[in-house]
C-alpha cells in the first residue's frame, strides 16, 4: 500500500511539471510572437479562442497567462518562461 502511495506521489509531481514546462513554453511563445513582434493582445486572444484551442477546457488559462505576457513587458520571453515555471511549480498537485 505505502509503495502505491507514493508512486501516486511521485507521478503527480512528475505530472506536474510536465504541465509547467508546457504552459511556461505556451507563455513564452506568445511572448515572442505577439507581445515582442507587436501584436495586439486582442488578436493574440481571438486567435486562440477562434483556432486550435477553440473550446478546450484549459483556456481561461491560457487567456490569463497572455494577460501576465502582455502585463509585464519588461521580461523577456526567458524571463517570462521562468516566472510562469515557478509559479506554476509552487502549487500544490493533490
Amino acid at each position: 500500500m505505502k509503495l502505491l502511495l507514493l508512486f501516486f506521489i511521485l507521478f503527480s509531481v512528475s505530472a506536474n511539471a510536465v504541465e509547467c514546462d508546457e504552459w511556461a513554453n505556451f507563455t513564452k511563445i506568445i511572448t515572442y510572437r505577439g507581445r515582442d513582434k507587436g501584436v495586439d493582445i486582442q488578436v493574440v486572444k481571438r486567435n486562440l479562442e477562434e483556432g486550435e484551442m477553440k473550446g478546450n477546457p484549459d483556456m481561461s488559462t491560457a487567456l490569463n497567462l497572455v494577460d501576465y505576457s502582455y502585463a509585464h513587458p519588461e521580461l523577456d520571453s526567458v524571463q517570462i518562461w521562468n516566472a510562469v515555471y515557478s509559479n506554476c511549480k509552487s502549487k500544490p498537485t493533490l
